[in-house]
C-alpha cells in the first residue's frame, strides 16, 4: 500500500486526493474533493495484501454492487468504486465530523439518553440493510461517524466480508471482525446472520454508557474466548445511574444465543424507543431524532416494594414462612409483569382512538415489530395511515415504506409516493428523499428528474447530506 504522501494530490475518477483521514487493519482513508461539483468525498483504498486472490475483483465488484444499493440516512453512500493502480477504492460519501470511539475517548461514559438515541438510528440502518440481507460483521464505535448536527452514520458494509476469504483469524484478529464486538458465533466460524450486528451493537451501547468494553484480557484470542464463556459483566455495576430497562437491552442483545438475542435490529430500537424514565433522562423533541420518552399515558406502573422484613424465628415453622412470603411476592411481580404489555398497548390504542397521532404511530411501530403484540403488517399500516392524516410524519414515511415494499397490502406503488410526499410535507426528509428517489428511478412510474430535483433539494434543506448530492449530481442515471 502506498503511503498518504504518494497518493497525495493524485487524481482518482473525478476526485483529486487531498489528505489522509486514517488508517485501519484492512484499508487507507484519504480526504478527496470532486473535480466538477466542488464537493467533498471520502476514499477507501483496501490494503493490498487482503487483495492478492484471482478471485477478489469479482467479489469486490459483487459487494461494492450492493452496498452501493444501500440509500438510508444512517448509512454512508458509496458513489463510486474501481481499481487504481492495482489498488481497489470505494468513494464514500464525506461526513465532517468524528467516529463514537473518539467521542468515548474524550467523554468518557455517555449519558444515556444521547447514547440510546445514537444506537437506536444505527439499529434502524442495520435494520434496513438486513432487509436486504446485507450485515455488516464489523459494528464498532470506529465504523460509526459523528456529524456536527448530531446524526450518526454507520460506515465500512462489507469490508470484512471482502477481506475475510484472504485471511484466517490470527493474533491481531484483523480480516473477520473486531474480537472485543465479535458475538460468539463469529468467534467460532458459524453462520453470521443479522442477530450477529444485534450483538455488537448491544456491545457498542454497552461501551458507550459505561466508557468500557465488557471483556478484555492480553490477546485478541483471550478477549473472544471470554466473549464465548463468560457471563456478560452487568454494566450497572460500572456506571450506577444506567437504567435498569437500559441495563436489561444490553444483556438481551449480548445473549450467547443468537435465538436469545432481539428478533432483529427493528425489535431491539423499539425496546430502546420504549425506555422509560423520562423525568430522569432530558427530552431533546426534535422530530428526526429519538426522542427516549413514553407516549402520553404509556408510563410503566413500578412493581410493588417489597414488604419490610419481619423478624422470624429460627426455626422450621419461621423459614416456611418466609418461603411462603418469598413466593407470593414473586408470584405478584410475576404478574404486575405479564399485565404491563397489554396497559401499554391499551393505553396507546384508547390515545389512538382519541385521534392522539403518536399513539397510533407508537402502536403501529409495535405490531411492525411485534413489541408486546403480535407482528401484524397490515394492522401497522392501519394504524399508519390513520398516524399521517393526524400529521404524523414519521408515520406518513413508514406507510410509505410499506406501500412501496408490499408489507401490510399489495405493492402500490402510486400510494407509497402520496404517502412519501405528505411526510415531506410535513418536514420529513426521509419522505423527501423517498420521493425524490421514486421520481429519478421512476420504480413503475414516469421517470421526470427536474420533481426528483425540487424533493432532493428539500430533503437537503432539512440535513439529508446524501440529499444534497443527488441534488447537484441531476440527469437521469
Amino acid at each position: 500500500m502506498s503511503q498518504p504522501r504518494d497518493l497525495i494530490g493524485q487524481v482518482i475518477g473525478n476526485h483529486q486526493i487531498i489528505e489522509p483521514l486514517g488508517t485501519g487493519g484492512m484499508a487507507e482513508v484519504y480526504k478527496a474533493r470532486h473535480t466538477e461539483l466542488k464537493i467533498y468525498r471520502a476514499i477507501k483504498f483496501i490494503r493490498a495484501e487482503f487483495a492478492g486472490s484471482g478471485d477478489f475483483q469479482e467479489r469486490f465488484l459483487r459487494e461494492a454492487r450492493a452496498i452501493a444499493g444501500l440509500e438510508h440516512p444512517g448509512i454512508v453512500r458509496i458513489h463510486d468504486f474501481g481499481s487504481h493502480d492495482g489498488l481497489y477504492y470505494m468513494v464514500m460519501q464525506y461526513v465532517d465530523g468524528v467516529d463514537l470511539k473518539r467521542v468515548i475517548r474524550e467523554r468518557g461514559p455517555i449519558p444515556e439518553q444521547e447514547a440510546v438515541r445514537w444506537v437506536a438510528d444505527i439499529a434502524d440502518a442495520l435494520a434496513y440493510a438486513h432487509r436486504r440481507d446485507i450485515v455488516h460483521r464489523d459494528v464498532k464505535p470506529e465504523n460509526i461517524m459523528l456529524d456536527a448536527q448530531g446524526g450518526v452514520h454507520l460506515m465500512d458494509f462489507g469490508i470484512a466480508k471482502l477481506v475475510h476469504a484472504e485471511t484466517a483469524l490470527t493474533q491481531t484478529g484483523v480480516g473477520i471482525g473486531t474480537p472485543a464486538y465479535m458475538a460468539p458465533e463469529q468467534a467460532q466460524g458459524q453462520e453470521i446472520t443479522a442477530a450477529t450486528d444485534i450483538y455488537a451493537l448491544g456491545i457498542v451501547l454497552y461501551e458507550l454508557l459505561t466508557g468500557e468494553q465488557p471483556f478484555s484480557a492480553d490477546t485478541p484470542i483471550a478477549v473472544l474466548v471470554k466473549a464465548m464463556h463468560d457471563p456478560m459483566p452487568l454494566p450497572q455495576r460500572i456506571n450506577p445511574k444506567i437504567s435498569d430497562q437500559a441495563q436489561a437491552a444490553i444483556l438481551q442483545a449480548t445473549a450467547k444465543n443468537p435465538a436469545d438475542r432481539h428478533r432483529d435490529a427493528m425489535a431491539f430500537k423499539a425496546e430502546l424507543f420504549a425506555l422509560p424514565e423520562p423525568d430522569r433522562l432530558p427530552v431533546m423533541g426534535d422530530d428526526e431524532t429519538l426522542v427516549v420518552k413514553p407516549v402520553r399515558g404509556t408510563e410503566q406502573p413500578s412493581a410493588p416494594a417489597p414488604p419490610a422484613a419481619t423478624p422470624v424465628a429460627r426455626s422450621r415453622n419461621g423459614r416456611a414462612r418466609w418461603f411462603g412470603v418469598g413466593a407470593l411476592l414473586a408470584a405478584l411481580l410475576l404478574a404486575v409483569w405479564v399485565m404491563r404489555a397489554p396497559d401499554r398497548v391499551q393505553t396507546l390504542a384508547t390515545d389512538c382512538e382519541k385521534n392522539v397521532g403518536e399513539a397510533c404511530y407508537a402502536l403501529a411501530l409495535s405490531y411492525s415489530v411485534g413489541r408486546d403484540v403480535p407482528m401484524d403488517e397490515e394492522r401497522a399500516l392501519v394504524l399508519n395511515e390513520k398516524a399521517c392524516e393526524l400529521r404524523h410524519p414519521r408515520a406518513c414515511t413508514n406507510a410509505g415504506e410499506q406501500y412501496r415494499d408490499g408489507r401490510g397490502a399489495e405493492k402500490d406503488l402510486g400510494k407509497a409516493l402520496e404517502r412519501f410526499v405528505s411526510g415531506c410535507i410535513l418536514a420529513d426528509r426521509y419522505a423527501c428523499n423517498s420521493a425524490a428517489t421514486m421520481y429519478r428511478y421512476g420504480s413503475g412510474m414516469r421517470r421526470d428528474e427536474q420533481m426528483a430535483q425540487e424533493y432532493y433539494k428539500i430533503a437537503c434543506e432539512l440535513g439529508f447530506e446524501a440529499a444534497c448530492d443527488s441534488a447537484g449530481k441531476g440527469g437521469m442515471d
